[in-house]
């Protein structure tokens, strides 16, 4: 139905940030994982919390030393994985610093 559409004629050339995942857990390879992807343009970077709240803390704080001074943002997501009270704990002990967004702490129920 929207193939047509006029919003989807787009006559200059456009490009669109995207946002890459940290996929490394282990902190002596984490920085060689986030130089490389600052290297091929990344911007942007999701970084995946809500296993234990005091492993995901030293991650994160790990990947903003790295990423300080950078211009890169971290957009953390939980996929709703902590209780309540462990997203309190874990958003409460964040220091904001390049921190774009905090997605999903807990059930909606929580």
């Amino acid at each position: 139905m929207l193939m047509d559409h006029e919003l989807l004629a787009v006559a200059e050339k456009t490009q669109v940030p995207l946002l890459d995942p940290v996929h490394e857990m282990d902190s002596e390879k984490i920085p060689k994982e986030i130089t490389e992807l600052i290297e091929k343009g990344f911007k942007t970077l999701k970084v995946k919390v809500g296993s234990y709240v005091e492993d995901d803390l030293r991650r994160v704080r790990l990947i903003q030393k790295v990423i300080d001074g950078t211009g890169v943002i971290i957009r953390l997501d939980a996929n709703r994985n902590f209780s309540a009270e462990q997203g309190i704990s874990f958003g409460s002990a964040l220091n904001p610093i390049n921190i774009m967004l905090f997605e999903q702490p807990c059930g909606s129920d929580a």
